[in-house]
């Protein structure tokens, strides 16, 4: 009898189962006071269709800046790179807000075999390059190859390895080989790390792409600014003539940029903000139901976190209905210490949500040699939304266990480099990704280099190739129900809801639809906004 991924999980777990200006940059970041189920979008206010009309420039703040940030589509990884990037670049392929993949720099596709190992794209002859260039089948064979191999400095390096050769059959017609089969292989290259940029092309404080601006002004941790593309293929929907972007990590400054119209736009809102943008005339909120990750991650290859009965300790310490109630105020989902959400087809509703439980919790704790523990969690304003309330929430919720918990803020900026997995407990937030294997390849891999929790197991990376294999999407969903299960057990994630995107915006401003996916998506991009003022 075939040994299957699907029957080794079954029995390895039978056992328990402006830029705003520089001056504005600045007084907004320092110290400005607060003055439905299912996938899709749920806008707070739709104003009266209108002609939209060219120019003006739109001013619009992310959440958190890093000094060390570059402009190379491979090395992107804070909401903020990812802006900057879809406002220079496209990618062959982009994800609409009913996550369908539609055509950007290839308008066509299809795989040119019965089991999905190779892929062929054909390119838009219209598309050119910052610098006059046109697009062709060689600069996206030179920018596929600087993911691939060992030694590549690529973010998205892991999610593309099983892409075996890659090669130009004419010169507007890409052929994609894989070592395995991926059914959704076109849905991978719609992220953000994937653009393209000329072949050969490798100074980034110059950066050319294909996209609907151009770079004006880029300063690393700092403000940036973009001009229209004249020559953008898709230019009749490039209306804005200059997007400035400033990261602001404190969303309270964000929020009162955008009432008092300095900001026409600022990512991730707290959810206090909902009653002034309701009542405000100038400013509006709008949000996604989708399945963004926000919560406490556990190393697990250091003590005290390396301990499974200390890790399930804590995860039953987490009101997951609290933290929906009050940290929240209902706009989340409950999330089940794994990072696939409701609104995926792939989640696994019949795995019991785990409860607040604080004798089991205790139990746990003393098996685990850990009673009486103190215990340090980072976390930072801008390091997702609402992390910081839940951290103080656990530190409520883990006292009648025995369980002292010391939350230390720290400053936003840098926060992912210079303190994000440092710890045994940091808070973390990643964006929704369209297809859950974009995801779990990126943070449970186990030659992810972004490993979020450092737990590492073969049957993941089993899992994950055999559900890329299979067609039938029942098949497929029960490999997805193991790999849930597993992490849900035995992985380092304290994750008790998935948030909904939140954001606040102009009243003037226009054309700007939420995404499912948030920060990896192209929304932030300028395509399609133009100001009603």
């Amino acid at each position: 009898m075939t040994n299957t991924p699907h029957d080794q999980v079954k029995r390895s777990l039978a056992t328990e189962t402006k830029a705003v200006t520089r001056r504005d940059a600045l007084r907004l970041a320092g110290g400005l006071g607060l003055a439905a189920a299912g996938s899709g979008l749920a806008f707070a206010s739709m104003a009266k269709a209108a002609t939209p009309r060219k120019g003006g420039v739109a001013r619009i703040a992310t959440e958190i800046s890093d000094a060390n940030a570059t402009l190379d589509p491979i090395r992107l990884f804070t909401n903020t790179d990812i802006a900057r990037g879809f406002q220079l670049y496209n990618g062959l392929v982009k994800m609409d807000e009913n996550l369908t993949v539609q055509p950007s720099l290839a308008e066509s596709w299809e795989p040119a075999n019965k089991d999905g190992t190779e892929w062929v794209f054909k390119l838009r002859r219209s598309a050119t390059f910052h610098n006059g260039k046109s697009l062709g089948a060689a600069d996206v064979v030179w920018n596929m190859n600087r993911h691939l191999g060992p030694k590549s400095e690529s973010r998205a390096r892991n999610l593309v390895a099983d892409v075996e050769d890659v090669r130009a059959d004419d010169d507007m017609t890409v052929r994609f080989m894989l070592s395995s089969p991926n059914v959704e292989f076109p849905a991978l290259l719609t992220l953000p790390g994937l653009a393209i940029v000329p072949e050969g092309h490798e100074d980034f404080s110059n950066p050319v792409g294909t996209g609907p601006f151009k770079m004006k002004e880029f300063t690393p941790g700092g403000s940036s600014s973009f001009v229209r593309n004249e020559n953008y293929w898709n230019a009749d929907k490039v209306y804005l003539d200059e997007i400035e972007l400033v990261a602001i990590s404190d969303p309270a400054n964000r929020l009162n940029g955008v009432l008092s119209g300095d900001l026409h736009f600022a990512m991730t809102a707290d959810v206090t903000a909902v009653p002034l943008l309701d009542k405000s005339d100038v400013a509006e909120k709008l949000y996604a139901r989708a399945g963004q990750c926000v919560g406490i991650v556990m190393q697990c290859d250091r003590e005290p976190t390396s301990s499974g009965d200390l890790r399930m300790a804590m995860k039953l310490l987490q009101d997951r209905q609290f933290v929906l109630e009050n940290v929240y105020k209902g706009f989340a989902q409950i999330a089940n210490d794994q990072p696939v959400s409701p609104t995926d087809p792939m989640y696994a509703s019949d795995i019991p949500i785990r409860p607040y439980d604080v004798d089991r919790a205790k139990f746990h704790l003393k098996k685990a040699g850990s009673e009486n523990l103190s215990i340090e969690i980072y976390v930072a304003p801008g390091a997702g939304p609402g992390v910081i309330e839940q951290a103080l929430t656990f530190q409520q919720k883990a006292a009648p266990a025995g369980v002292t918990v010391n939350v230390k803020q720290v400053p936003g900026e840098g926060y992912w480099s210079t303190t994000w997995r440092k710890h045994p407990f940091t808070g973390w937030h990643i964006n929704m990704r369209a297809r859950s294997d974009h995801l779990w390849s990126y943070v449970l891999k186990t030659d992810s280099v972004l490993n979020t929790t450092n737990f590492r197991d073969p049957r993941i990376d089993d899992l994950l190739k055999a559900a890329r294999s299979e067609f039938d999407e029942q098949k497929r969903k029960r490999y997805w129900h193991d790999l849930q299960l597993i992490v849900h057990e035995e992985a380092g994630y304290l994750m008790p809801v998935f948030p909904d995107y939140l954001h606040s915006k102009s009243r003037t401003l226009k054309g700007v639809r939420a995404h499912p996916t948030g920060g990896t998506s192209d929304f932030l991009s300028g395509e399609g906004w133009w100001l009603d003022a």
